[in-house]
Order: structure tokens, then sequence, then C-alpha cells
């Protein structure tokens, strides 16, 4: 099937304004554009609020969650989850840690970051069951739906859905270089907001260039001081700004041992990582998303898809299925 004639007279538009991570007219600017021109969504988007704001506890029961389970609740952005208590953790480390030994240090991805790739065959969520039992588990979404208010979606362009990140020297020809792409300081855009939910499967420590991460409100006093997202602010923050006004004990890194989990709004929490890692950095890393996207992805990427069956929860579905609405919405 071919592409469809408006999505190719829009395409060199379309990359035109994400140019350099929205810099012809700056990240604000340019993601308001892109709400309207994605603002057919919008109902699918308003339909998702409905069901959270008048049953999201009964989507969370019959998705396998009885009252009276332990909540997790962000806290200025994020939570640190240590428990090694979350449904089908086990069965994420197990498979996961299979995934490595068979496709670990390989060069899978040619993105421009020769430090940090995605090594999930493209089949991974049918391969491994264990990946989509754990994003959709009602004890993951009753933590990241309240951020969206509403019920979000896995990921179905960037950032990608569901990946099992490798951070290496590997393939890095230049690993002392100057810090680049997303080893610098930054806020995602894709949607408003972008989460993330990030496992850590092997043991990560400083050596393996951690994830790096502030709160949402250090983050703010970053974003005005710099006027971020504006014309006048690349995407990327050097050190030498953000140290500027953020003290260093307020930064937190993401080390631990297997199991460690993080819960983070990306798009409200600055963020970087895989600096120089000489030990192999391991995490899973889901994307929820909205379905009115704040770029032009839907033009550009070809869409990403997760596996349903007869017989999967309401809430399962809506979040593997980006277009899908159960009949009484």
């Amino acid at each position: 099937m071919g592409v469809p004639l408006t999505q190719r007279a829009l395409t060199p538009l379309a990359k035109a304004l994400e140019y350099d991570d929205m810099r012809p007219l700056g990240i604000e600017r340019t993601s308001r554009i892109a709400r309207w021109w994605n603002r057919e969504r919008v109902p699918l988007l308003e339909a998702r609020r409905r069901w959270y704001e008048e049953r999201f506890e009964e989507l969370l029961d019959e998705n396998g969650w009885p009252g009276g389970r332990r909540r997790i609740e962000l806290e200025d952005g994020f939570i640190l989850d240590t428990s090694n208590g979350l449904p089908h953790l086990d069965r994420l480390l197990e498979e996961m840690s299979a995934v490595i030994e068979e496709r670990g240090l390989q060069k899978w991805e040619d993105l421009g970051k020769p430090f940090l790739q995605n090594i999930l065959p493209e089949d991974a969520p049918v391969r491994y069951p264990s990946l989509v039992d754990f994003a959709t588990s009602s004890q993951v979404i009753g933590a990241v739906a309240p951020v969206f208010g509403y019920v979000p979606h896995l990921s179905t362009s960037l950032p990608r859905g569901i990946r099992l990140q490798e951070s290496s020297n590997t393939h890095d020809p230049t690993p002392d270089a100057p810090w680049r792409d997303s080893q610098n300081w930054h806020r995602d855009y894709h949607t408003e907001p972008t989460f993330y939910l990030i496992t850590l499967i092997k043991e990560v420590t400083e050596e393996c260039g951690p994830l790096t991460y502030v709160s949402a409100s250090v983050s703010k006093r970053v974003s005005e001081a710099f006027r971020y997202r504006s014309m006048r602010c690349s995407y990327r923050i050097t050190d030498e700004q953000f140290f500027s006004v953020v003290d260093p004990v307020e930064v937190h890194r993401l080390v631990g041992p297997p199991g460690t989990t993080l819960f983070i709004d990306s798009s409200a929490c600055f963020h970087m990582g895989s600096r120089n890692p000489v030990v192999p950095r391991y995490q899973t890393q889901y994307a929820y998303s909205s379905p009115v996207k704040s770029d032009f992805s839907e033009i550009l990427r070809v869409q990403l898809s997760y596996p349903v069956k007869e017989g999967d929860s309401t809430l399962r579905r809506m979040v593997c299925d980006r277009d899908w609405l159960p009949p009484a919405a």
C-alpha cells in the first residue's frame, strides 16, 4: 500500500519544522503547530479521559488488581521503586537477560548514537510476553495514568514504546569526544506529557554511564533561566549552562541492582545519560504517549503496533492499541 498523497506532500514541510529538534521555530511553537495538525485525534484523547475520570478503578480491577494494593505516586515528576515487587518483574528480568545473552554488544541500530541502541528484535513483544505484561499491569498504569489525566498508550513512533537499551563504548569510535546528542541535558517533547518507565536489567554503577535526571521543579528553574523550548535556546543544554542554575546535590542517578525501576515524566524533568559507559548498561525503557502528538511523527515515521488478543482486559487493550476504545466509551 502506497504512502497517501497528503502525507507525501507534507513530508518536506514536516522535516523542515522538525530540523535540529525543532530549532527553526522553537519547540514550543512547533509543538503547538503539530498538536493542531494532529487535532483529529482529540476525540480519542477525550474518550480516554472520560474512562479515566469515570471508570479507572473498574479498569484497574478488571485488569487484575483487587483493591487495597500499594499505589505508586510520583513526587515532583518522578518516583524510584526499589521494592522489586512490581508485577511480572521477575519474568521480565529473566527474559531480558536471555536477550542480552543472545544479542548484547552486537550492532543492531545506526541512529547516530554509537553509544546507545535498542537491542530487542522486531517481534520482541510477541516473543517475550513479559514485556507487555509488565507495561500494562494495573500497578504500573495506576502510577502512569494520573500524570496524563487519561489512559495513555504505548508510544507508536518516537520515542519507541518498548526498548531494551544498551549503552556501551563497544561501537563508539570516539568515547572521549565532547558530549553529544542525548548525552546532554534535555526534556522530551514528543507528546505532553511523555512518560518513561525504566527498569534496570543488570546492575548499573557510575561506570555504566547511568541515566541522570532532576525533578520537575528544578527543571522548571532551568527552563525559565534559558527560555527553554524557545527559538533562542537549543534543545540540548550543556553542563556549563545547566550547573549555572542547578546545585549538583539536586541531581539523581539511576544506579542500583536489577529490578530498580524509575517512573519519570521525561517531558517535565531534564535528563541525560550514556556518558562513557565503559561497563555496558542495560535497561528496559517504556514510553507512554498521548493520541495527540506534539511532533510530526504521524507523517515522518512508520507507526508501531503491539499485540492484542481476544480476552485481553479493557485497560490492556487501550494501552496497546492507540486507536481502540471500548464500545461503551
